[in-house]
This record gives C-alpha cells, structure tokens and sequence, in this order.
C-alpha cells in the first residue's frame, strides 16, 4: 500500500551534485540516508494553512522525519505532481517504491515527470529506465541522454527531431506525451501530442559564462515553474532558458535571489 511508503519520500527536494555520477552505489545510499535526502520529488501547490501546520516556508524542501509523516496524505489531495530522482541510487535500490508511487499515479490520473539524467542510466538500467519512461507524461533529457535512450531499442534516427518522434512512436501507452531535449547553447526541441516544436536559446556572450554545472537543472526548475501554472510550452521554455542562463553565470548553484522572472 502507498500508505506504508509514507516515511519514505517528501516534497521538493534539494538536489546534490556529485563530483562522479558512477560512484558505489552503497557509499552514495549511505551518505544520502544520513543526509535524510529523498528518494523523488512531489511538486504541489499548497495554500498558507497548510504551511502554517507544518511550520514550512515556500519552496521548502522537506526531509525525513517522523514528524512529518502525516504530510504526505494532504499532498495526495492537492494534484501533486510525481517527479522521479534522477541518478543511479534511486533507479536499482528504491525501484519498488518508485513503481508503488507511479501505480497511485496513473490509477489517480496524476501527472509524472521522468529526467533521463545520464547517459550511462540507460546503459546500465535499460528496463527501468524504460518503464520511468513509458508512464511518465513529460520527460527531459539532453541530446546524448536521448540518443543514449534510443539505442536501448535501436529507433531509426537520422536528426534529433526523428529520434524524438521515433522513441515516442515506440511508447505509445500514453499517446498524449511531451518531450524535451536541450541541447546546450543549441535550439531547445518540444515534442507534445506527435508535434515538434523548435525553440532558439538566447544569446549569452563566452565571457559572462563561469560555470555550466547545473544548467540543466536549472532550465528543468524553470519550466516546471511555468508548467504548475498551467502556462504554455512557450512560456515554459522561456522561463527554462532564463534559469539556466542565470545560473550558467554564477558558479555551482548560487544565483542573486532578488531576481524575478516575469513573463
């Protein structure tokens, strides 16, 4: 049952770089449960009495504590969206959690949201990374993450526009899917309901750009921003670009707070 998962996954999480994504698998599990670190992420949208009842500020990221087991129930009830962690500690050990959480979602008729990640996940978690795939109703991923996807089962593929229309052909459970491959510094393509959109990234000059790292996570954050208010793709992506294009000047994930996106 969902219910007996409760302790194990929360809201928001913070996200951590690791200096080598291939790094023991028992070593990152363990320093991640000392950290209490999550194991996916739960979007939702919640009003002041809520936050008041846990004693949460906006944009918290939730931890695990016994405390606050009874949150997750509530959140169930306000259209949470499922986001599944992107690294390898989360695919092979915690995938039954994940595959419970995903059965609540699909019978609930929520959304889900894969990131591909890595490339070397679909090397070496070829089935989990399909089945994340095919339930999810929206996926990121960079260029070679897609075309890394693509060779699990060899879709033809001449352009990147092909091999998106060929992996989502090939998954046609959910009919009704977007995909979004970023390409970095390169046009940014969209597929939804079988149609590709392309969209140019804005200009940056070479010497304001101090650090890549987490460009992607960034342009990720700034879509779903966009997306839990209901905005277009066009409004997602721009304000995909704007995040990645702040944080790409910065260095690690440090940005100036005062900033506000507008539309």
């Amino acid at each position: 049952m969902v219910q007996e998962l409760q302790p194990r996954f929360f809201a928001t999480a913070e996200k951590k770089k690791w200096e080598n994504e291939r790094r023991i698998e028992g070593q990152v599990q363990k320093e991640r449960e000392e950290e209490g670190a999550p194991l996916v992420d739960i979007i939702v949208n919640v009003d002041c009495d809520f936050l008041k009842k846990y004693n949460l500020k906006p944009d918290t990221a939730i931890r695990s504590k016994p405390e606050l087991e009874g949150i997750f129930q509530e959140i169930l009830q306000n259209d949470p969206i499922l986001q599944p962690g992107d690294s390898a500690f989360l695919i092979e050990p915690h995938l039954s959690i994940v595959m419970e959480l995903v059965k609540h979602f699909l019978e609930n008729k929520k959304i889900i949201i894969f990131n591909l990640a890595a490339s070397f996940l679909c090397e070496y978690y070829p089935e989990e990374v399909m089945y994340l795939f095919e339930n999810s109703d929206l996926v990121f991923g960079n260029d070679s993450e897609y075309t890394a996807f693509g060779k699990i089962f060899k879709v033809p593929a001449n352009t990147n526009k092909d091999l998106l229309s060929s992996i989502n052909a090939h998954f046609d459970k959910k009919p009704i899917r977007t995909l979004v491959m970023t390409r970095g510094k390169k046009s940014i393509f969209v597929l939804s309901n079988t149609l590709i959109k392309e969209f140019k990234t804005t200009h940056l000059e070479e010497d304001k750009i101090v650090d890549t790292d987490g460009a992607g996570d960034a342009f990720v954050g700034g879509y779903l921003a966009q997306f839990v208010r209901n905005k277009s793709i066009q409004d997602c992506v721009k304000c995909g670009m704007w995040a990645a294009k702040e944080i790409i000047q910065n260095h690690g994930c440090n940005f100036d707070n005062k900033k506000v996106y507008g539309l």
